[in-house]
């Protein structure tokens, strides 16, 4: 047991030194670290990143670097998979920490519960990060939906006035914010060095897929190659995306409300059959008696 104890408490060492040497936001950056900055171009940080994506593949990579686009975020997958790690190995120390109070209590007999205890914080502790994603991509993508209408009717706007179809998106992406803008300024200037029309909405495209994005930008490229008036399209895209948000919020609100019978099945009811009950109860208890 003092044997399994001083594993647990390597481990346990082990896994505090690699969180206090990970540079969080409550930590300056030291010297020593600007300096291999400056020098190399890249940060320890993103060099072990880099190193960590080895047993990832290609494959996989790119689908994080996919997830993190259309998440909003302009990290690499690098710094995903550096935040998966470092979760893991806060599960793998909280674990460690636990063990070791047990083992000092002469509470813990089984070896190698103790073990599949510290690989199941470890990842757990990584499937919370990439649930976090997860989540973060269905809310960018929720937030899209319902401001693609708007967005549509925007750049209908300046093309109506006389504006060419990329000085027009230039001008959306100028005076206007919201959850759009910034993937238009990317799209913007990679049209500006040199890009195509077509390649640069379609990489925009990609970064929102859902339906009603998927057919804007299929029916502008549509209008671009056939040479049809791109104004209509415009307006006949922002009705079909409005028809689009309104779906989605009606089923939001459907979910909603099967998420509001929760306390009323759970809490209310059992209270009122309670109330309801409870005098007759008493009655035939006193009966009995």
């Amino acid at each position: 047991m003092n044997g399994w104890g001083a594993l647990v408490g390597l481990a346990y060492g082990a896994g505090a030194a690699s969180v206090a040497l990970h540079p969080g936001p409550w930590r300056a950056v030291r010297f020593h670290r600007r300096v291999h900055e400056g020098l190399y171009g890249k940060s320890l940080r993103q060099r072990f990143g880099s190193g960590s994506l080895e047993f990832l593949g290609v494959n996989r990579q790119r689908r994080i670097q996919q997830r993190l686009l259309q998440a909003g975020e302009t990290a690499d997958a690098a710094v995903h998979v550096l935040r998966c790690v470092s979760a893991a190995v806060i599960g793998i120390a909280s674990s460690a920490a636990l063990l070791v109070l047990l083992v000092a209590m002469d509470q813990m007999r089984k070896p190698f519960a103790s073990a599949f205890l510290m690989c199941i914080s470890a990842c757990l502790g990584w499937l919370i990060v990439d649930a976090r994603l997860s989540a973060r991509v269905k809310a960018h993508q929720r937030a899209a939906a319902v401001a693609l209408p708007a967005f549509v009717e925007s750049i209908a706007l300046a093309v109506g006035v006389g504006a060419a179809l990329p000085h027009a998106l230039q001008i959306v992406s100028d005076r206007t914010s919201g959850v759009l803008t910034a993937a238009l300024r990317s799209t913007v200037n990679a049209i500006r060095d040199g890009s195509g029309l077509e390649s640069a909405l379609r990489t925009f495209g990609a970064q929102f897929p859902f339906p009603s994005m998927t057919r804007f930008v299929d029916a502008v490229q549509i209008a671009i190659e056939r040479g049809t008036p791109v104004v209509d399209v415009l307006h006949a895209q922002a009705a079909d995306a409005r028809q689009e948000s309104r779906r989605l919020l009606l089923e939001s609100a459907g979910r909603r409300e099967v998420g509001m019978l929760i306390p009323v099945i759970f809490f209310v009811l059992p209270a009122v059959v309670v109330v309801a009950l409870y005098p007759g109860f008493t009655e035939l208890s006193s009966l009995a008696t």
